[in-house]
C-alpha cells in the first residue's frame, strides 16, 4: 500500500472522530511517521510482509496517540 492508503485508513479506522476535524496535522504527522518506519527503501510503498512485522509489536492507534500528545 501507499501513503495515501495508510491516510485513509488511520483517519477512517484508527481516529474514528478522536482527532478535532481541524486537526489534520497530528494525522499528517502520525503517517509521515508510520511511512518512515515501514517504507524501508523509500519507493512510496509499504509491503504487507514489512507491515505484519511491524504489526507485531507496533500498533497504528498507539503511533497515533504518540503524536497528539
Amino acid at each position: 500500500f501507499n501513503r495515501d492508503d495508510l491516510e485513509n485508513h488511520v483517519r477512517t479506522h484508527v481516529v474514528r472522530g478522536r482527532v478535532d476535524s481541524g486537526n489534520h496535522d497530528a494525522i499528517s504527522t502520525a503517517v509521515d511517521k508510520l511511512m518512515a518506519e515501514l517504507d524501508t527503501n523509500d519507493d512510496g510503498l509499504v509491503s504487507w510482509q514489512t507491515f505484519s512485522e511491524w504489526n507485531r509489536s507496533n500498533t497504528l492507534d498507539s503511533v497515533v496517540k504518540s503524536v497528539q500528545r
